[in-house]
Parts: C-alpha cells; structure tokens; sequence
C-alpha cells in the first residue's frame, strides 16, 4: 500500500505545472534591424532625399514560456506591420514577419520614386521598446515609434500591453478592470490633471475641450506597472495631432476595488 501510495504521489507531481520559479522566470532582449535604401542614403543625414530608412529594435523573449514568447513575438509582428505596411495596399491588413513588413515598406518607397522620378522624397521608420513590469506574473511591454512617408508631418506610434507570464495571455482593460465607465471618469480626471497645459493654458490661448469631434475614450494602450494602470494616448486619439501624445498613471489606491487582477508584487 505504501509503496502504491508513492507511485500516484509521483505520478500526480509529474503532472504538476512546472514550479513557479521556472515558469515565471523571464528575461526580455532586444532584436533589431536597420536598412537603407535609394540613391540619396550616402548623403549626411540632414540632407537625405529620394531614401528609405529604418532603425528598428522590439522586444524578444530571451527566456520564459513558450506560450509567452508565442504572445510577444505577434505582438510586435501586429505592432510592426501596422506601422510598416499601412501604405501598402496588398499589405495594410495583414499582420507580416517583421523582415516582409520592411520589404512592404521599402517596396511602397521603390513605387513612390517610379510614380514621380523627380519628386524628392525621404521616407524613415524607427522603433524602440522598453519592460515597464516584469514581477513574475507580468510583463508589461511598451514599443514606440514614428514614420515618415511624406506630407506635413510624421505618423507616431506607440503600443503597450501586459502579459501574463505563464500563459501569454494579454489583458484586455476588462480583465483588469471591473467598471469601465467608472475606470473612464477617473481617467479622464487624470488626463485632465496631466494636461492642465490643454485645459488652463497660461498663454491665454482658447482651452481644449473634448466634444463630439474629440470626445474622451479610453485607452486604447494601457498596461500594469509598479505604480499603478498606466495609459499612453496617441495623437489623434482623444484630440488633435498639436497636443501630441499624453501618458499617465492611475495609481493603485484610486483604483481600489475596480482592479480584477491582483495587484503586481513590485507595486509600491
């Protein structure tokens, strides 16, 4: 009987998840790629037209479970094709390896100079991450970027999203929050907060105001931290392309109990 007894204690910790050291054990790296390409790219920088030029680095999951380096890795190939191949016709709405959603951009540049041969033109794409939680049962990754493919200005992007570390899964605002419409009124409280430059502009210039063309929302980029829930808008998110981006944090003991998850072990 004991030695029956041993043989089920074996086999039920054979099936056992794996501890939680190792699964929740993550180390996050940095892959990159730069390319240059048209006639202008030997030019200084300052002076480069008629060239296509990306820099960029996003995360990569070093060590972890495969379910969270699967995660992360169409993470950033959805982050990066959308900010790659959004001129591409053929390519705008699907999510590509990162090497094809260069190619995709590249060959967008390539069409550009054989539709107008004496047009000047200078088209760049850059990108950066950074972890913003990795406390064993998160990760909170943020990738920012910008393109240039001509016109008045730039197209800046910015992606966040946190992770579970076991499974991969990436949250969605209602798994960490209980009450959207009530998470929504403190947000824009702390938007309003951050942004008192929009709002009680001291060179008396006209306030910004949310209306029906810019009404507030939610964000759509949002990620547990240390310090709380924190929410980065985009231009043109909840207002014009002049007031740029605005990034902020909701701290924990606003949140109170509208937070679904638990609160992460390196919460301060």
């Amino acid at each position: 009987m004991a030695g029956l007894a041993l043989l089920t204690s074996l086999v039920f910790a054979c099936k056992r998840a794996p501890s939680v050291a190792e699964a929740r054990s993550v180390k996050v790296g940095t892959a990159s790629l730069e390319k240059a390409e048209g006639p202008g790219c030997t030019l200084p920088e300052d002076q480069r037209t008629n060239c296509a030029e990306v820099k960029l680095a996003w995360p990569v999951i070093e060590e972890g479970s495969d379910a969270l380096r699967q995660a992360v890795q169409g993470w950033v190939e959805a982050t990066l094709s959308g900010m790659l191949a959004y001129a591409s016709e053929a390519d705008a709405q699907k999510v590509l390896p990162v090497e094809q959603a260069v190619q995709s951009f590249l060959e967008t540049h390539r069409q550009f100079l054989k539709e107008a041969p004496d047009a000047t033109s200078y088209f760049t794409a850059e990108c950066s991450h950074k972890t913003l939680l990795n406390d064993g049962r998160y990760l909170t990754l943020q990738m920012e970027g910008y393109t240039y493919t001509g016109g008045p200005h730039g197209n800046p992007m910015a992606k966040v999203g946190t992770f579970d570390v076991v499974t991969g899964k990436q949250y969605a605002l209602k798994d960490l929050v209980s009450d959207l419409n009530a998470l929504k009124a403190i947000a824009e409280k702390a938007f309003r907060a951050e942004r008192q430059d929009l709002f009680n502009p001291e060179d008396g210039s006209d306030p910004f105001e949310f209306d029906e063309v810019f009404p507030f929302a939610l964000p759509q980029n949002f990620g547990l931290t240390a310090n709380g829930l924190y929410c980065y808008y985009v231009p043109y998110e909840v207002g014009p392309y002049a007031i740029g981006s605005t990034q902020f944090t909701i701290p924990y003991s606003e949140l109170g109990k509208l937070l679904n998850a638990p609160v992460p072990a390196a919460a301060k």
